[in-house]
This record gives C-alpha cells, sequence and structure tokens, in this order.
C-alpha cells in the first residue's frame, strides 16, 4: 500500500484547511490509514496497491484439500477498477 507525493500533498493540503497537523511521510500515512476503522476516512486517503506478485492453487484428483492456513485467495479476473489503474511501463 502507498500514498504517491501528489495525493500526500493534497491530503495534508485538506489538514491544514481543517486545522490538523500535518502527516509526516506517505510511507507512515499510508500504514497508519491501514489502521483507521472508519472506511469512508480509509477511502478519503487515496490508498494505492502495487501488486508484484499474485498465486492461486488448482487442486486435482487425489489431492487433499490444503489447509485454511495455506490457501491464496485472489480475484477471478482482474477488470475494472484493477486495470484501470494499471499503468504498464512506469
Amino acid at each position: 500500500m502507498l500514498i504517491n507525493k501528489k495525493t500526500f500533498a493534497r491530503l495534508n493540503e485538506q489538514r491544514a484547511a481543517d486545522n490538523l497537523p500535518p502527516l509526516a511521510n506517505p510511507r507512515n500515512a499510508a500504514s497508519g490509514s491501514l489502521r483507521i476503522v472508519d472506511p469512508a476516512e480509509v477511502a478519503r486517503r487515496g490508498l494505492e496497491a502495487f501488486l508484484y506478485h499474485m498465486s492461486f492453487h488448482t487442486m486435482q484428483d487425489g489431492m487433499e484439500e490444503p489447509p485454511p492456513s495455506r490457501r491464496t485467495v485472489i480475484p477471478s479476473t482482474c477488470s475494472g477498477s484493477w486495470a484501470s489503474a494499471a499503468q504498464p511501463g512506469k
């Protein structure tokens, strides 16, 4: 999870307008945003994700089901907002 520099500057401008102290840096702002309980506030933060690995497990005949702690769940397709946010080559 990350907050890009432009979004971070906009977020701090909004905080200044609301008479709140500025956030120290984008890294801490992003990690702190993940701890916020209010999903509407998290959405206002403008978080982005950089996915570098996605996995899946395919069951074959005779295989036992892996325990829940070893399963990886991924979306069935990467489309919609995922695809529109992708910026290949950047």
